[in-house]
């Protein structure tokens, strides 16, 4: 299977997926939204792979996240082989006359989707399942969400993204914890079980302590006045703080050295 096979599967699988959203309007993905699927996908399955993609298509660091120009060519066919439901709408910006976006209803298509779904690696289906279903069609936080993976964190922009940092990161993380898991031998496994479930039972113990307490609260026997008097008050104490501060838009510069700061680059645990 060749790259370009890879990328439609996969843009045709994530439109199946949201297919399945309760809410017909979560069912509709636009381009942006197919296109960071796509790397989601390649970067889910770099995490058990060493580093390499499954598609082997070169992501860019461009605008606000990771972008292929190949796989933008791949969605209006891959749309249009599963018969995908294209809708246009106007744009708000001046350089683009118009939006598009596309979607597919699962009642249709169910053994569609079970078919794609075998030819997909499980690494890759069940990730996009959870990444759909938690962001769907939203920009926002589909762009904060990749935006934080750590091959965005790891380049500068129009750089390249490097992969390898994904294996490099599981590993780090599986040196970390595999050391304290060796030195619990079985008697001190269980003694850990125990004491985590007498914790429980304590907590539990604190719940139902804290809510006969609150439920023998004496009531005020007043509510409080939302009036000119207490209006007054705020002010007063407004004033005791100082000079407002004076609202207005100003310019900030940064240096091109913070995109290779070590703080931006700090594990994200995604």
């Amino acid at each position: 299977m060749n790259s370009q096979e890879k990328v439609s599967l996969i843009i045709q699988y994530s439109l199946l997926v949201a297919g399945q959203e309760e809410d017909y309007r979560d069912r509709d993905l636009r381009p942006i939204h197919l296109i960071k699927y796509v790397y989601l996908a390649d970067f889910e399955f770099a995490k058990n792979h060493d580093g390499e993609t499954y598609t082997g298509i070169n992501w860019q660091f461009y605008n606000f996240g990771p972008y292929a120009n190949e796989v933008y060519l791949q969605i209006e066919p891959a749309a249009h082989a599963i018969h995908a439901i294209k809708k246009t709408f106007p744009s708000d910006y001046q350089d683009q006359q118009e939006w598009c976006c596309y979607s597919l209803d699962l009642e249709d298509d169910d053994a569609l989707l079970r078919k794609i779904d075998k030819k997909l690696p499980v690494t890759i289906t069940g990730a996009l399942q959870r990444h759909i279903h938690s962001n769907t069609n939203s920009t926002a936080d589909l762009l904060r969400f990749v935006y934080n993976t750590p091959p965005m964190r790891n380049a500068t922009p129009l750089e390249y993204l490097d992969f390898s940092c994904v294996a490099q990161v599981a590993i780090e993380k599986e040196e970390k914890h595999t050391p304290y898991l060796q030195t619990l031998t079985k008697k001190k496994q269980l003694d850990k079980k125990r004491r985590l479930k007498e914790l429980k039972a304590q907590i539990q113990d604190r719940k139902q302590e804290n809510k006969s307490w609150q439920e023998n609260l004496v009531k005020p026997p007043h509510e409080p006045r939302y009036d000119e008097v207490f209006s007054e008050g705020v002010k007063l104490l407004d004033s005791l703080a100082g000079e407002p501060f004076q609202e207005e838009q100003i310019e900030v510069a940064f240096d091109k050295s913070i995109w290779q700061s070590p703080t931006r680059r700090m594990d994200g645990s995604i």
